[in-house]
């Protein structure tokens, strides 16, 4: 019966965290960030009471770092995606790993930076660096380019979760904000 409970719980716990990161997501579009990070919040403080929806409180935590990084908060967007990386599931998220290395670079940390960026390119490829402006690349590209000629063995590589349609998601949400502000001139 505990288990049957645990279920249940579990499965409401996520059913309400969709909802919160839902109109998160949305406010999040139209730059109502304040409002994002409140609901990213709460969802996050929902999903970290269950262990079986870790993965979901990664992005709470990824979603939350974007908001404090286009609010130009460098400190607390790296302090939120360090979070998200210390999680069970956290280190393999090429995105948060990506973010971090991005947030760093813009900190003028770009030791931290390149080691971020280049774990996130070893566990995903160029693919995070498509849209992105080149210098992040740039900066890791000659390590990446010796990394891509080594032989590569499942025995090292740990099995990364199934979380790429929401780091698609979240790049093209995170894209189209970031792409739409004017700069302050």
């Amino acid at each position: 019966m505990d288990n049957d409970n645990s279920e249940a719980v579990t499965t409401v716990s996520e059913e309400i965290a969709d909802r919160l990161m839902d109109s998160a997501d949305a406010h999040f579009e139209l730059y109502e960030i304040e409002e994002a990070i409140d609901l990213y919040n709460k969802a996050y403080r929902v999903l970290q009471t269950r262990r079986e929806l870790e993965e979901k409180a990664v992005w709470a935590l990824a979603a939350l770092g974007d908001c404090h990084f286009i609010l130009g908060d460098l400190h607390e967007a790296l302090r939120t995606y360090i979070r998200a990386f210390n999680l069970p599931t956290g280190y393999a998220s090429a995105y948060v790993l990506f973010r971090a290395g991005q947030v760093y670079f813009e900190m003028g940390n770009t030791a931290q930076a390149r080691h971020y960026l280049l774990q996130a390119y070893l566990i995903e490829g160029d693919s995070l660096f498509a849209n992105e402006d080149e210098k992040y690349f740039t900066l890791i590209k000659n390590e990446a380019l010796l990394r891509a000629d080594e032989p590569r063995t499942t025995e090292t590589q740990p099995e990364k979760p199934d979380v790429s349609a929401d780091a698609g998601r979240r790049m093209r949400l995170f894209r189209r904000r970031t792409k739409t502000e004017e700069p302050d001139e």
